[in-house]
């Protein structure tokens, strides 16, 4: 029988340096209970205060905590690693990577059930887990779950995201019998996984909101921006199969501020030109967005200073206006 290993990565940060310190999983065996695993791990990294603002581990509490390569998860992992077994993460490839940092070569199937989520579930606005913990309302359900499996439920907690991703995966599998009939939903998950998504809207940056199509007809120049500044293989797809359907062969044309709208932005806001914390402190604000894009949208996702959230918002939004 196959073995379905569900698992989440909390780390030190987001670049290539950095390093997983904790690690929550599932594995499923057909109908027998699964085995949990939820360990804290050591590393040499340290620990960004930013990052310990959004999963709570502090270097005290991985102090005497064995590497990664010696947990109990990372032998099970590779004892089960090839192609009869599944491996499933929400937003896989970044744990993936996180893996590959530690030798580990995958040879499992891989379900990401972010990337399902935006082929099956279209109609929601995001598609990270928390977002869909609510909107579909899966915590109505967890914590029959967690007493079922004596785990605590907590948002950017490596177990507890994992509980809350099996419900999501459970939901995914249901919809996939009913759009596919006749087709083995796991299977369809793992094609689903390798098949780049169409996106319908936006839900960053001054466009927030909007659908593609409707940017494209009134800000093409945004698109062209996005298509330089992000790492989402989606987001690329999608723009660049709009243009194929438009049968569009013009250059966009740069977008320029409007005068008289500008006239109307929020005169007290302080603009950020200078990032004054984190992995880039003392970078230039357009540094940071012409090369990573992905860390601005991540800040104003995990940021608590609304303030700053604020006026971080308002500064790329300026700098988009400006190209």
């Amino acid at each position: 029988m196959a073995y379905y290993i569900l698992f989440d990565t909390e780390t030190t940060g987001i670049t290539k340096r950095d390093r997983i310190i904790q690690v929550g999983a599932m594995i499923i065996e057909n109908k027998n209970k699964p085995d949990i695993y939820d360990e804290l791990c050591s590393t040499d990294v340290a620990i960004p205060v930013e990052a310990m603002m959004v999963h709570g581990i502090t270097p005290d509490k991985i102090a005497n905590k064995p590497k990664f390569i010696n947990t109990k998860f990372y032998h099970k992992l590779n004892e089960l690693n090839n192609n009869s077994n599944f491996l499933i993460a929400h937003n896989i490839q970044f744990d993936l990577d996180m893996l590959k940092k530690e030798g580990f070569e995958n040879s499992l199937n891989l379900i990401d059930t972010f990337r399902c989520s935006r082929h099956l579930l279209q109609h929601e606005d995001r598609h990270k887990l928390q977002y869909l913990r609510y909107s579909l309302q899966l915590y109505k359900d967890e914590a029959v779950e967690a007493k079922k499996h004596n785990i605590t439920i907590k948002a950017h907690d490596a177990i507890g995201d994992v509980l809350v991703m099996k419900l999501l995966l459970s939901k995914l599998v249901s919809i996939v019998r009913v759009k596919f009939p006749g087709v083995n939903p796991m299977s369809k998950l793992v094609e689903l996984t390798k098949t780049k998504a169409v996106l319908h809207k936006i839900n960053f940056g001054k466009h927030s909101g909007k659908t593609i199509k409707e940017i494209y007809d009134t800000d093409r120049s945004y698109l062209e921006w996005l298509l330089k500044n992000t790492d989402d293989e989606d987001m690329i797809y999608t723009i660049n199969m709009l243009n194929q359907e438009k049968n569009d062969t013009q250059p966009y044309k740069p977008y320029k501020t409007n005068k008289q709208n500008s006239t109307n932005l929020p005169q007290a806001t302080k603009i950020v030109e200078i990032m004054p914390f984190g992995k880039y402190k003392g970078v230039k604000l357009v540094d940071i967005c012409e090369k990573d894009m992905e860390y601005i949208d991540w800040l104003l996702e995990n940021t608590d200073d609304e303030k700053f959230k604020k006026q971080l918002e308002y500064s790329v939004d300026k700098l988009i206006n400006e190209i």
